[in-house]
């Protein structure tokens, strides 16, 4: 028994030490925020923005750190009356800097900020936080592949080249792409939150950043004032139903629009038209033009059924009138996909090394076998993936990024 003690008495103090030697450990150290805010906000005193490190693994002797950036909206008023709220958005690989602060920056804070603060953390992996997980070319590549016709497969294969590279490099660096998962992002929530000093703080979470959000409640419930959740993600099943879940939600509608005389009227044969479209469009395509949000550019567009399926999946997150819209698309008016393109283009910062360490860590039977590529979906399946989403791509990728 005395050995024991002495033992974990050395782990302990071996632990404290090896951590009390970076001075900057938990510490939250002011900085400029990259983006363009008011001037009015940046000089009120109610904005701080700047970068925290934190464990790369809790409750380890793993010393390494992470590096995030916060950025932290004070309650307009002298005292609070609701907690802090934490904002995760989705992907996982979508900047929260990005995603959050120029809204609570404007009309959002209004709604929020009278009550409480706002605190924004850029999770590990992030576009502002060390080490940034991009994949270099990614979205030159995507960029270029507009205007060509390809199939998946052969999508996918352009991207494995730049996706390897991008794993060697972080691994020559020494950065453990394994502690890039929900799990640690939950954790490093809870640490910032505590370090900044806030007892308790509630949490939103959209689409993957339910997930953390779950974490979060599993593991550090005893911090947690509430929780929001839109889009929630089934932490037991992980990314592999995604695809399960699209067909079950696509076959629960098209029974409704084929099936109820009172919509059949308004959408006839509206799942044969869809998935025959896709097929029509995958053998020869029409060019479309849009504009890219990221330069403002407006630039052609092969629409393919592969990317009418990635415009579909995106879709399906806040299109409330999805009948009418797929009815105006098979009748040939392409306006809703020129309106608003969403994952036909790339997402400008997207980490796409974090959202395959996520995945990849998190989605133990990604098998040819348990993927829907058989059957009247198949080109639809096939088609999402080349946005790389889903149990397809990842297939693809779990032998060259190894978590």
């Amino acid at each position: 028994m005395k050995i024991k003690v002495v033992l974990i008495l050395f782990i302990s103090t071996v632990f404290c030490v090896a951590y009390s030697q970076n001075t900057d450990l938990g510490k939250f150290i002011p900085s400029d925020c990259p983006l363009e805010l008011p001037e009015e906000l940046l000089g009120s005193g109610k904005f701080l923005y700047g970068s925290m490190e934190v464990p790369q693994y809790a409750n380890t002797l793993d010393v390494k750190t992470v590096k995030l950036a916060v950025a932290i909206f004070k309650c307009r008023a002298d005292n609070a009356t609701h907690e802090p709220l934490v904002l995760c958005s989705g992907g996982p690989g979508t900047s929260n800097i990005d995603g959050f602060v120029p809204d609570l920056a404007g009309g959002l804070g209004d709604l929020f900020l009278n009550e409480r603060d706002v605190v924004i953390i850029e999770s590990r992996g992030l576009k502002y936080s060390e080490p940034y997980l991009k994949i270099r070319g990614l979205e030159e590549l995507q960029l270029s592949l507009l205007k060509k016709n390809l199939n998946a497969d052969e999508t996918i294969a352009l991207y494995m080249d730049s996706i390897s590279a991008s794993y060697n490099r972080f691994n020559n660096q020494g950065i453990d792409l394994s502690a890039f998962n929900s799990l640690e992002t939950s954790n490093e929530i809870a640490y910032v939150m505590k370090q900044l000093g806030y007892g308790k703080f509630s949490m939103f979470g959209t689409s993957y950043g339910t997930e953390i959000a779950q974490y979060v409640l599993m593991n550090h419930s005893d911090q947690l004032a509430s929780v929001v959740m839109n889009g929630v993600m089934d932490i037991n099943l992980g990314g592999y139903h995604m695809h399960t879940s699209l067909i079950s939600t696509l076959d629960a509608m098209f029974n409704l629009t084929d099936n109820d005389p009172k919509y059949a009227g308004v959408f006839p044969n509206l799942k044969a038209n869809f998935l025959g479209l896709i097929k029509r469009l995958n053998e020869k395509p029409v060019t479309i033009s849009a504009k890219y949000g990221a330069d403002g550019k407006t630039r052609k567009i092969l629409l393919t059924g592969s990317r009418l399926s990635v415009w579909l999946f995106n879709q399906m997150y806040h299109n409330t009138q999805l009948p009418l819209t797929l009815h105006k698309i098979t009748s040939g008016d392409y306006s809703p996909i020129i309106e608003s393109p969403g994952l036909i283009f790339p997402v400008p910062g997207f980490s796409m090394g974090l959202s395959l360490s996520m995945f990849l860590s998190e989605t133990s039977d990604i098998k040819p076998e348990n993927i829907p590529i058989e059957g009247e979906y198949a080109e639809l399946v096939k088609g999402t993936s080349t946005t790389m989403f889903g149990p397809y791509f990842w297939n693809k990728t779990k032998e060259v990024w190894k978590v």
